[in-house]
């Protein structure tokens, strides 16, 4: 064996130590985060550090091993063209670019999914469930872009002449999709305004419904009658929205009714609160009250406030109320007001 041939030989023998050497070192440093620092982030209470770790461990590895090779192989004396160190070079580089780019998507979306989770504990689960995963594919869209853009800087590639094409797609695209733009960013202002809430029971332009589902254009509604109403989220930030579910699920409900002129009014009082004891699914905190509010046209007009503690009681409750109520009039002999009218006609003498 002559001397270059050992001397190439021991170059190569040294090249691949170096390769074995980052390549332990990268092993090491996945130890030292499965054994070690996990070990320590999962005694704390957050799992914004453990989502991090998962997160960076993979890539990390291996932009270990790729600096290593890179090293290895540059410092080999090779009898090559540059073309091919150029091409080794490019292809390194646009690998290392790809790592990076995963690697920061991966703590973007660590941080993302820690956000998820603790808006969930928070009650806010709609947040996971429709922003979230909207943001995660703008994040996506926007690391692999820059990745990419930078690929094209470092092969000095024009990236003007992207951008603008980038500016005048983006303007186009904007003024064709604007109503749906604008459905979106309102989708947005909802999320963060928060209105109501998945489950919410909600009333808006006449019409009412359980609210299914938030998404980013428009939002789906389980009407009364089991239909699903699909509402543009511009309606819903532009127009006057009755939330029911909130600040509570109990609802004050009011009991109107007339009776005859000449009714014991404290008997009246009485009747439509015995009435209003035997429901059970009224709340006894606040106390049912009854009010004589005004000497109507034809009747005396009494109203009675009581307060049930589901929003969807109301229809059940008011029918139990009616019931009673009715029950217990015929009961007392009181009599429910109807209009009435006297007519007086007077005749006029006849001319003699």
């Amino acid at each position: 064996m002559d001397g270059d041939t050992s001397s190439l030989l021991t170059e190569i023998l040294v090249s691949l130590g170096i390769l074995a050497g980052f390549v332990i070192v990268g092993k090491g440093l996945i130890i030292l985060i499965d054994k070690v620092i996990r070990q320590f982030t999962q005694k704390t209470e957050t799992v914004l550090d453990d989502l991090i770790l998962a997160a960076v461990e993979k890539p990390a590895y291996y932009l270990i091993i790729l600096w290593g090779a890179y090293i290895a192989f540059h410092r080999l004396k090779l009898e090559l063209k540059q073309g091919i160190f150029d091409l080794a070079d490019s292809v390194v580089f646009v690998i290392a670019i790809a790592f990076v780019v995963k690697l920061v998507y991966d703590v973007i979306n660590a941080l993302l999914e820690w956000y998820g989770i603790t808006s969930a504990e928070k009650g806010r689960d709609e947040i996971g469930k429709t922003v979230i995963p909207l943001v995660k594919k703008l994040v996506k869209i926007f690391t692999i872009l820059s990745g990419i853009i930078v690929v094209l800087d470092h092969f000095h590639y024009s990236i003007s002449s992207l951008v603008a094409a980038l500016g005048v797609s983006s303007l186009a695209v904007g003024l064709a999709a604007k109503d749906t733009l604008t459905n979106m960013i309102s989708g947005f202002i909802i999320m963060a305004d928060r209105p109501f809430r998945l489950g919410d029971r909600i009333e808006t332009d006449g019409k009412s419904g359980d609210v299914v589902e938030i998404g980013i254009r428009s939002t789906k509604v389980r009407t009364l009658e089991n239909n699903i109403l699909i509402i543009p989220n511009t309606k819903l930030v532009d127009n006057v929205v009755l939330n029911q579910a909130y600040p509570e699920y109990s609802q004050t409900h009011f009991f109107k009714v007339g009776v005859e002129y000449g009714s014991d009014v404290e008997k009246v009082k009485k009747a439509l609160l015995d009435a209003a004891h035997e429901v059970t699914d009224i709340l006894d905190d606040p106390a049912p009250q009854v009010y004589f509010t005004e000497h109507g046209e034809s009747a005396l007009i009494f109203q009675m406030m009581y307060r049930v503690p589901q929003y969807v009681l109301r229809w059940s409750v008011q029918d139990k109320v009616n019931t009673a109520a009715n029950r217990r009039f015929t009961e007392e002999g009181i009599n429910l007001a109807y209009p009435t009218r006297t007519v007086y006609v007077r005749q006029e003498r006849a001319a003699g």
